[in-house]
């Protein structure tokens, strides 16, 4: 994705459905981070995409303060996985460039990972050719 010129990340989205259906799990989103970006930044963006998918004040705060110890600082080249199982709980996963991912936090509030992944996914997210690249692209 690019905000004014520069890249700021490339994603992959996963899912076991040879088509996407946004109720149904497991589903996974790898976001490879291109520059270096802070955690809270990272928090703040998500938050700011949320009011864009209308999601309720009080859902996004509660989530936010959920995902304010999870998110890192990241680098160029590393990537953050969100790997959402059929349960519907919630796990990030964290890999910096050359190295294992590992399990940074996790979320078990079932309606989490389906307005997390809706960011990107949403018939109404901000980034409509985004999602097409995605969807496209899933596996």
């Amino acid at each position: 994705m690019k905000v004014m010129f520069w890249k700021v990340y490339k994603a992959q989205f996963f899912t076991d459905n040879k088509d996407y259906q946004p109720a149904q799990f497991p589903q996974a989103l790898k976001i490879t981070y291109l520059r270096d970006i802070d955690g809270e930044d990272l928090v703040s963006a998500t938050d700011e995409q949320w009011q864009h998918l209308n999601i309720e004040k009080k859902r996004r705060d509660k989530w936010i303060t959920l995902l304010n110890p999870i998110f890192p600082n990241v680098t160029d080249q590393d990537t953050i996985i969100l790997y959402v199982d059929k349960k519907q709980h919630s796990r990030f996963y964290f890999q910096q460039q050359g190295s294992t991912p590992q399990l940074i936090g996790s979320i078990d509030d079932s309606a989490f990972g389906a307005a997390f992944l809706s960011i990107w996914l949403s018939k109404d997210t901000s980034r409509p050719k985004f999602r097409r690249k995605l969807l496209g692209a899933s596996s």
